[in-house]
């Protein structure tokens, strides 16, 4: 599985092979301005958001996310929430069977 890695500044995003799931890349991509506000609000509260962090989301054939986690032991439970709320509102292209992804986030 192809890791992207998002910062505040810019969704830096590796080149997908062709194996990975249709669409995933340009959602993820979409999904970037959502983090960053997430990003923002937590600084504005005065909570570390921490420098990385990993997303791991489980997507349905139908496209929709059936669970999303951020695992990073320095993210603030605030900002975990946020991500976690964002990433399971994005709605990805239907696909045959259930898929995995996971990629880092890192703060700047």
């Amino acid at each position: 599985m192809r890791h992207l890695a998002l910062t505040a500044a810019a969704l830096l995003l590796p080149a997908l092979a062709s194996a990975e799931p249709a669409g995933l890349h340009e959602t993820l991509r979409r999904a970037q301005p959502a983090i960053h506000r997430c990003v923002e609000r937590s600084i504005r509260a005065g909570e570390d958001p921490g420098r990385r962090a990993e997303v791991v989301a489980r997507i349905a054939p139908t496209g929709r996310v059936t669970e999303a986690r951020l695992a990073g032991r320095d993210a603030h439970p605030r900002f975990a929430r946020c991500v976690e709320a964002t990433v399971e509102r994005l709605r990805f292209p239907s696909r045959r069977e259930p898929v995995t992804v996971r990629f880092p986030l890192w703060m700047r």
